[in-house]
């Protein structure tokens, strides 16, 4: 007999207010209360355990197939045209330091390498963890984060390479930048302590995914699982919010010490640095408040607590642009980056003023900038390259 009284749909649903208009609410014999029944293609069942299928019917099956459909074409496509070439330059230059250490007898670690190293995690194993994860949602759209251990873990996997990239690129860019100015250290220190804590903050909160897996509680009143979606919401739009707050930083305070060596050098090639780290880490103040924004409102809004099924994909390829930016900041093109044929025969770095330089046993020198290494040069070399770029 249909019922009008399911207990979780004023909370999650507008109009109509029962089981979402997908389904019917019915009375069923020994059941404490009402439950809905779904229309075909349509679930109940929600990450975070935030609703089931006796309670709503707000899941199109359909949908979110297609919408990981999408993604993994996206997926695929964006990595092959886009990410593959830069980490092949990015790795080959690696190796050339690797290779120069070797000759003089010393090792090169691949943590040394600090902005290699800080997207390489996300590159390897949140590739792979995206990858199966879709693979699985695409299958079975009975496996939600929260209730499945397997797409939970690779879930978790994704989110901490991905905060983990930009938060140690970015305080590893900054040091860059700053090393050769004086009295600038605490700013140095500031910044890194507040990438550790933004870094702490975000992948903790992937524990909250956990804890309805772990915690039994009512299917009829599934409080737990709404109050650790809620958190983490809360979580992920305060620290993406604290994340823009950092690449404003990074931004003002790169520009302002940038801007006095200009006026000092009148260096085409600082204009030239100052302008493309303007762009990036605007870009990186955008991403993040609209993310945090995209996570407030779920948090805030009831309607959209069981709804995150369709917020995952999405965010997932809005992270790819994140890890490409983080990518082109290393390479640090002459011009524009190409996404293929520049990156992939190695684009020049003009950010001189902003390099070490080493001695080699032969006498020549080595510019390393980002952990990156240039060709060999000598001091007439350099000064020749310096004329050429001011006459260009």
């Amino acid at each position: 007999m249909a019922n009008e009284s399911c207990w979780f749909a004023p909370i999650t649903t507008i109009f109509p207010p029962v089981c979402s208009g997908r389904g019917v609410c019915l009375d069923v014999p020994l059941l404490p209360q009402p439950i809905c029944k779904c229309d075909p293609d349509w679930q109940g069942e929600s990450d975070f355990q935030v609703t089931n299928s006796l309670l709503d019917c707000q899941i199109n099956v359909v949908a979110i197939r297609a919408l990981w459909c999408i993604f993994l074409i996206f997926h695929i496509l964006f990595t092959a045209i886009v990410e593959a070439p830069r980490l092949r330059w990015l790795w080959k230059k690696h190796q050339t330091v690797v290779d120069k250490h070797r000759v003089s007898g010393k090792k090169y670690q691949i943590w040394e390498n600090k902005g290699l190293f800080s997207v390489l995690p996300y590159l390897t194993i949140g590739w792979m963890s995206q990858f199966i994860f879709a693979i699985i949602k695409i299958v079975d759209q009975n496996y939600k984060i929260g209730n499945s251990i397997l797409v939970t873990i690779f879930y978790i996997l994704w989110r901490t390479t991905f905060v983990f990239a930009p938060d140690t690129f970015q305080p590893a860019l900054l040091a860059s930048l700053l090393k050769t100015e004086r009295n600038l250290d605490h700013i140095i220190e500031q910044n890194r302590k507040l990438s550790l804590v933004h870094m702490v903050v975000f992948s903790s909160s992937s524990i909250l995914t956990i804890i309805p897996m772990v915690v039994s509680e009512d299917p009829f009143r599934p409080i737990v699982g709404t109050v650790s979606f809620v958190i983490f919401c809360c979580m992920a739009s305060l620290t993406m919010g604290a994340l823009a707050i950092q690449g404003y930083f990074v931004e003002k305070r790169v520009q302002k010490i940038l801007t006095s060596s200009f006026a000092i050098s009148k260096d085409a090639r600082t204009a030239k640095v100052m302008t493309k780290i303007a762009l990036n880490q605007r870009d990186v103040v955008k991403g993040g408040l609209a993310q945090a924004f995209i996570y407030g409102l779920f948090a805030a809004f009831p309607y959209l607590w069981n709804k995150h099924d369709y917020l995952v994909p999405v965010t997932w390829i809005l992270a790819n642009f994140q890890i490409k930016r983080c990518l082109d900041s290393l390479i640090q093109e002459n011009g524009s980056t190409n996404q293929t044929s520049e990156a992939a025969r190695g684009p020049v770095v003009p950010a001189e003023n902003l390099s070490s330089v080493d001695i080699d046993t032969d006498g020549s020198k080595t510019k390393h900038i980002y952990g990156l290494t240039l060709d060999p040069l000598d001091s007439r070399t350099s000064t020749k390259q310096g004329e050429e770029a001011g006459a260009a």
